[in-house]
């Protein structure tokens, strides 16, 4: 027995799936991802139906992005933000001034968010924490992080 396996060669036991109707695809599918809870940064489910939450893809990707920190993606080591390590006077500033670098490829390479506003406060034992509000060029609405976000 040379151990190909059951489909050596691209063939499947189950057969060959039936494509997607395209009047079946609801709009904006390109834009829904799974919630991922700002605090938690796990994937969140409603409540209600018991289903995973959704949320709009940028907004995933926000989230995501502020909550990596800088060289914890080994394949990507200056993905990520950094923040100041003491809270001086200008931490505001700083922190503003690296979320906006660490979402340019959103804003100014791919062009699906423009920044509104940025919040920053100020924590116990050195946490800050921020609230953004932007605008999601994909659907044209106005987008904010959940709750405010502690790192």
């Amino acid at each position: 027995m040379p151990g190909f396996g059951t489909s050596p060669f691209g063939t499947s036991v189950m057969g060959i799936g039936a494509p997607a109707d395209p009047s079946t695809i609801p709009d904006g599918t390109t834009s829904v991802s799974r919630y991922v809870g700002p605090v938690s940064g796990d994937y969140e489910v409603n409540p209600a139906g018991g289903q995973l939450r959704q949320m709009s893809g940028v907004l995933q990707r926000v989230v995501l992005t502020i909550r990596t920190e800088l060289g914890s993606v080994l394949a990507a080591t200056k993905f990520g933000r950094r923040f100041p390590r003491k809270q001086t006077s200008s931490l505001e500033a700083e922190v503003a001034g690296e979320l906006r670098r660490v979402l340019r490829p959103l804003t100014d390479v791919e062009r699906v968010m423009v920044i509104e506003s940025i919040g920053v406060q100020r924590g116990d034992g050195g946490r800050v924490g921020i609230d953004l509000r932007f605008t999601n060029l994909q659907t044209g609405a106005s987008e904010q992080i959940p709750d405010t976000l502690w790192l």
